[in-house]
C-alpha cells in the first residue's frame, strides 16, 4: 500500500515597513497589505461622497435663481453695486455656468461703462481681505454696449477660453455668490443694471 505524503501549507511571510501604523484620528478603517499600511479616512471618504452628489440631481438652477446689481442714475465713477445669491440652508447645488450680463452705457455717446465680476464665499481670498471670497475675474468685465459673459464649469468645457472651469461649481447651504457692477466711464445719467444667472443643478447633500 502507498505512502501519501502531504507537503506542509507554505504561506507568505510579509515584510512590515512602518513598525506602527500611523495613528491618525480621520482613520475609519485600516490594515496591512502586503507589508504597508493601508487606510480608509475621511478625507478619501468625502471624495465618494462627492462623486455621489454629483449623479443625484433634484432639482434646476435657472434664470428663476438671477440676481440684479444696480447702479443708480446719480451714481459716478468708481461706485459698486452689488447683490448676493444665497444657496438655502440643507441644500447643496452644483453650478455648471454663469451668465453675466453688463448694460449698454446710458445713451449713446455718452460713455458709461458697467463692469461685471462676482465673489464666491466658498473660495477664500487670497490675502483673507474678504469675507464674501476671491473674485472670479481678476478685473471686472465690460464695454458701452451691452455684453454677455460666459463661466462654464462642468467636464469637458472648452479650453479655448481660460476662464472655464473643468468641474461645477459646488455650493452648501449658506454659501454665497456676489455679483458687483462698478461703474467706469462716466457719470451715470440713468440706471444701470447688471445681471447674473447660475445654471446648473440642485442635489442630495450626502456629507460636509
Amino acid at each position: 500500500m502507498a505512502t501519501i505524503i502531504s507537503a506542509a501549507p507554505k504561506f507568505k511571510t510579509q515584510q512590515i515597513q512602518v513598525a506602527t501604523p500611523p495613528l491618525i484620528g480621520s482613520v475609519i478603517v485600516g490594515g496591512w497589505d502586503d507589508g504597508y499600511w493601508r487606510s480608509l479616512n475621511l478625507s478619501t471618504l468625502r471624495q465618494l461622497w462627492r462623486q455621489g452628489e454629483l449623479i443625484q440631481p433634484n432639482g434646476k438652477l435657472d434664470t428663476r435663481n438671477l440676481v440684479t446689481a444696480t447702479l443708480a442714475a446719480t451714481a459716478v465713477i468708481g461706485d459698486v453695486a452689488s447683490a448676493e445669491l444665497t444657496v438655502p440652508a440643507g441644500e447643496l447645488w452644483f453650478i455648471q455656468a454663469l451668465r453675466l450680463i453688463s448694460p449698454a452705457e446710458c445713451a449713446p455717446g455718452e460713455g458709461q461703462i458697467t463692469l461685471v465680476n462676482f465673489r464666491v464665499s466658498s473660495w477664500p481670498d487670497d490675502d483673507g481681505s474678504n469675507s464674501a471670497g476671491k473674485l472670479f475675474f481678476a478685473a471686472g468685465r465690460g464695454t458701452i454696449v451691452l455684453d454677455t459673459y460666459w463661466v462654464e464649469a462642468y467636464g469637458g468645457a472648452p479650453f479655448t477660453d481660460p476662464e472655464n472651469l473643468g468641474t461645477p461649481i459646488r455650493l452648501v447651504g449658506g454659501d454665497k455668490i456676489t455679483l458687483y457692477a462698478t461703474l467706469a466711464g462716466a457719470n451715470a445719467t440713468a440706471a444701470l443694471a447688471a445681471t447674473l444667472t447660475p445654471y446648473g443643478y440642485k442635489a442630495q447633500l450626502l456629507g460636509l
